[in-house]
């Protein structure tokens, strides 16, 4: 080990590399376009498969790979929440900051929960056979959410002091 990797950290480092190497590329090649082009998706999870489970214990353990494809998908998400919607999400605001960092949240949660979502939904849901089972659910909740948010309840939630998260400092 020392041999070829000098040490323990060397070790970690050669894994990162290769395991999250491979999300991270994707990502960089998302955030260039790419992932416009048909069938980008679809090939994404067979082409790091085998980085998918690392990928989720690095994101618990703090690796600094794990870190920089964060915040990779957190520049995408902020580039197309400001495409989408540019006077909520004005660029480079810090709204679209908060919003998109919460975004990556919410979908590298799939990962690091996923024992707990296979459980729930009765078959592993990071092999690939079961990997739609999340990407449905997240269009459920969102519609769901979407139906939710033009409800008097929802406008109500709006005008309550924690929307002062949407303010830029």
């Amino acid at each position: 080990m020392q041999h070829h990797f000098g040490s323990k950290a060397g070790l970690v480092q050669a894994c990162d590399d290769f395991a999250i190497g491979a999300v991270l590329d994707q990502a960089r090649r998302a955030a260039a376009g790419d992932a416009q082009q048909p069938g980008f998706t679809a090939q994404m999870y067979p082409a790091s498969e085998a980085s998918v489970r690392y990928l989720a214990r690095a994101l618990v353990d703090g690796s600094p790979a794990a870190a920089e494809l964060f915040d990779s998908g957190a520049e995408l998400a902020e580039k197309w929440l400001s495409s989408l919607c540019p006077d909520r999400f004005p660029a480079g605001s810090g709204r679209v900051r908060n919003a998109a960092a919460v975004m990556g949240a919410m979908h590298l949660g799939t990962l690091v929960l996923h024992t707990h979502l296979s459980r729930r939904a009765g078959a592993d849901v990071l092999d690939r056979e079961h990997t739609t089972l999340v990407s449905a659910g997240i269009f459920d909740v969102y519609g769901a959410m979407a139906e939710f948010l033009a409800t008097p309840d929802a406008a109500a939630l709006r005008m309550t002091p924690a929307a002062e998260g949407d303010r830029d400092e």
